[in-house]
């Protein structure tokens, strides 16, 4: 698969801009007559692609990760290092979504899991060979892509909501079901963030911002895991998670404004 070389554009695009401030929820209550299937557009979905990819290339700089790999532990170099993740995520997430394939390229899903790890023990320990998988997996980050149609866009997004209403049934989880389940409702937000933050103060924006309210609460739970493994030293695979119950009702009222953003069966029940 041919691949971009990774240059910066010189203008950021409005996900640069407004990253941190469609984070924050608009004192607003869209009703969900108000939503529409957006994705129904190929060229809209293609759009959204090539900003997700501007977006991604606006914030990368190998010489400056780099740098932050090789310094001292710090917030600072620590707060660039899982931005360059959440950006390179949403891409993931937008590929997924708008390619033929449903995956993402092989180099980029090994950069951002390496990263991902290296951020992981970055406060417990020095692990020069986990900064060294980084930096081996630098180049050739930005794939080409063919456009899946709209019907296949709706299949794979039904597969993905479907799994997650699967998910969210069972309430008691396994830390495998669990991580699957944080990923694929992630998924869903990282594909609004290009409309969310060209609809500042919208519906867009609201819809987004709720999601991401869910995802970061996973996170937090996410993030006691790895605490938690790392300091034990044990496998956590057979560890039971419950769901909470804020969490699975948020996603219940949030769930009829995702499928008619994207055009999904409207008679798959949660």
């Amino acid at each position: 698969m041919k691949t971009d070389n990774i240059e910066a554009p010189r203008v950021g695009t409005s996900l640069n801009k407004y990253f941190h401030y469609i984070k924050e929820k608009p004192n607003i209550q869209p009703q969900e007559s108000e939503f529409s299937d957006i994705f129904d557009d190929p060229k809209y979905r293609e759009y959204c692609f090539n900003q997700a990819k501007a977006s991604f290339k606006f914030v990368f700089n190998k010489e400056l990760i780099k740098s932050h790999l090789n310094k001292s532990a710090n917030k600072e170099s620590l707060k660039y290092l899982k931005e360059i993740r959440r950006y390179g995520i949403i891409l993931k997430g937008v590929y997924k979504f708008t390619g033929d394939t449903y995956k993402c390229s092989d180099n980029l899903k090994s950069f951002l899991y390496n990263l991902g790890q290296y951020n992981d023990t970055y406060w417990i320990s020095s692990d020069k060979e986990k900064s060294k998988k980084v930096l081996d997996s630098l180049d050739d980050l930005v794939p080409s892509i063919n456009f899946a149609t709209t019907e296949s866009f709706r299949e794979y997004a039904n597969k993905v909501m479907s799994k997650i209403d699967f998910l969210v049934r069972q309430q008691k989880l396994n830390v495998k079901q669990f991580h699957d389940l944080r990923k694929k409702l992630r998924s869903f937000a990282d594909l609004f963030q290009i409309p969310a933050s060209e609809d500042l103060e919208g519906k867009m924006h609201w819809l987004f911002s709720s999601m991401i309210r869910i995802s970061f609460d996973l996170g937090k739970y996410h993030n006691e895991l790895v605490k938690e493994k790392l300091e034990s030293n044990t496998n956590l695979d057979g560890k039971e998670i419950i769901l909470n119950n804020n969490i699975i009702e948020e996603f219940a009222e949030l769930r009829p404004f995702i499928v008619r953003v994207c055009g999904l069966d409207g008679n798959q029940k949660l």
